[in-house]
């Protein structure tokens, strides 16, 4: 509790109502307050080559975020993909990676398929697998979400992993198109 310094093991973020002083206020484990300690501590991480401390900050949330995960929280997911971003910012493509998966493991969340195959793609933190990154995209895209094509029209463009086929590019980029028109219209 912030008010009477003993610690309160409730739900992040939310208010809640301390045990001990009765006081409603967020508790010490709140999102909000580990987002900003987190982005000023990749900051500090950054410029001396260091993020120890920034792992260990994340490992003291970890169970809050595991469980929020688990419950559905969307709050939860975009906090884990915004951090995820950073990491690949300052190019701490690990954690991305191991959050990245944390994420697509509890939830399935498409967001961070769609990373965990970009990072396939580029070859961060792993070893450059095309065939990965597009069974990662396939998987998108039999889940419903046409932005998976973007991604594999990217690699026929290139004739990255395939072989090169412009015309497969101009057809999955037409059938986005055709869904965000479709979407605009309805």
């Amino acid at each position: 509790c912030l008010e009477c310094k003993k610690k309160v093991s409730l739900y992040s973020g939310k208010t809640v109502r301390c045990p001990h002083c009765k006081c409603n206020n967020n508790t010490e484990l709140s999102i909000p307050n580990h987002r900003k300690n987190i982005e000023l501590l990749v900051k500090i991480s950054r410029e001396h080559k260091n993020y120890t401390y920034i792992y260990e900050e994340i490992m003291k949330i970890n169970r809050i975020l595991e469980y929020e995960v688990t419950q559905g929280s969307v709050d939860c997911n975009k906090f884990i993909l915004e951090i995820s971003e950073l990491f690949i910012c300052y190019e701490y493509y690990e954690l991305a990676y191991n959050w990245y998966k944390f994420l697509v493991d509890l939830s399935g969340n498409i967001n961070a398929i769609i990373k965990l195959g970009k990072m396939y793609e580029k070859g961060y933190h792993v070893k450059q697998d095309y065939e990965e990154a597009i069974r990662l995209y396939n998987d998108v895209i039999k889940k419903g979400y046409i932005e998976g094509n973007f991604f594999l029209a990217h690699l026929y463009e290139n004739g990255f992993g395939v072989e090169k086929d412009l015309k497969e590019a101009n057809r999955l980029n037409k059938l986005i198109a055709r869904q965000y028109i479709i979407n605009k219209l309805t």
